[in-house]
């Protein structure tokens, strides 16, 4: 099941991308941005078909000033270029057909008017509902087998879930991590559960906290239970993961075939991670 979104804002990129890792299994979400990319591609898509395309209406040409759109578009310019972008879909003779879905600020009474009969299976949402209920007509157009959500819980694009043993000897290895995390970005921080004040249940906090981060690290140095426990939660869920141990660590046979990122010193360790951040936050970028 594939899922293309068309659309130029980040943030609301990101934030579904979120909700449907989360909310929908096996849904591989692949990102557009501007008019002239989703064009260079439209080509491709016959061998691999998206199930469901979201589409803003109002869609740059290019992101550079200096690749102008052809003439013929130039004088429509991009209020409607996710319009044209959906009529090109549908002139695609050799593609199975997707559901299109218009994600827009746009009020219905300005869109063509026969908008719908020309693009159908067509739904249009204003994005005044929100990203949730993108994910619910997403649910409902895709009959797709759902991940339910036991503890639902805002995503905070800023958190990384520490995994790891609650000892002294830990305490250098969390200081490492957490300078690692800090600066990858400004609002950037680790959180590892008994560093939350108060009286609580532990078992439901560590699952609210990983359900919440966008990126859990697993230190498997120890080979503690709570550890394991907390790395295939976070599997479980559609969670990042960065596993770390100190080199000459055992590792069990269920995450035997992991990536894992093997340090001998803490300057090592802080060095690796940070490039594993980097990297993994170009991707939600």
């Amino acid at each position: 099941m594939r899922i293309l979104i068309l659309e130029d804002d980040r943030m609301v990129v990101n934030e579904l991308r979120s909700l449907f890792r989360r909310g929908l299994r096996d849904a591989r979400v692949d990102h557009i941005g501007t008019e002239s990319e989703f064009r260079r591609a439209l080509g491709q898509f016959p061998s691999d078909p998206p199930t469901l395309v979201i589409l803003d209406v109002m869609l740059p040409w290019s992101r550079t000033i200096a690749d102008a759109p052809p003439d013929d578009l130039s004088s429509e310019g991009p209020q409607f270029a996710g319009i044209r972008c959906a009529s090109a879909l549908r002139a695609c003779s050799k593609l199975a057909q997707p559901w299109i879905l218009l994600y827009t600020v746009w009020p219905l009474s300005q869109m063509p008017p026969d908008l719908t009969e020309r693009l159908k299976p067509l739904i249009i949402i204003d994005k005044g509902r929100g990203n949730q209920h993108v994910l619910k007509v997403a649910r409902s157009i895709l009959g797709a087998h759902l991940v339910e959500e036991s503890h639902p819980s805002e995503i905070e694009p800023d958190k990384v879930f520490v995994a790891m043993p609650f000892s002294d000897t830990s305490l250098d290895t969390y200081t490492t991590i957490s300078r690692a995390v800090i600066n990858l970005r400004k609002g950037t921080k680790a959180y590892r559960v008994d560093s939350k004040p108060g009286s609580f249940p532990v078992l439901q906090e560590i699952e609210r906290a990983i359900d919440s981060c966008w990126l859990v690290v697993c230190d498997l140095t120890d080979e503690k239970p709570n550890v394991y426990y907390e790395l295939g939660y976070a599997v479980a869920r559609g969670k990042r993961v960065i596993c770390i141990a100190k080199r000459g660590t055992n590792l069990h046979f269920d995450v035997a075939g992991r990536r894992i990122l093997f340090f001998d010193s803490f300057t090592h360790l802080e060095l690796a991670l940070h490039k594993e951040l980097v990297e993994l936050a170009a991707e939600t970028e």
